[in-house]
């Protein structure tokens, strides 16, 4: 199904078709609508990209996350259990 509130910026680029993902529904059709009545220079603000730099983006981001969740968890050499376990 084509994004009817894509098609006209879009073939402004050339682009004539675009495929979702996932079926537009009324609560798509509804946003949309509500948009392009709000805010008439929506269209200026998308940004066309090619899926390998969302890609790239994705496992960027995944990567800093886990980066982040794991720096604060423990401190380099410092032992995480108790003296007495490591007697045992």
């Amino acid at each position: 199904m084509a994004v009817a509130g894509w098609q006209s910026p879009l073939r402004i680029w050339g682009v004539e078709h675009v495929e979702l993902p996932w079926p537009a529904g009324p609560a798509d059709r509804l946003y949309w609508s509500w948009l392009s009545r709000i805010w008439s220079a929506w269209p200026s603000a998308l940004v066309l990209v090619e899926p390998e730099t969302v890609i790239h983006w994705q496992r960027t981001s995944w990567w800093r996350y886990w980066a982040w969740r794991s720096k604060g968890c423990r401190s380099p050499g410092a032992s995480t259990h108790p003296p007495e376990r490591s007697k045992i």
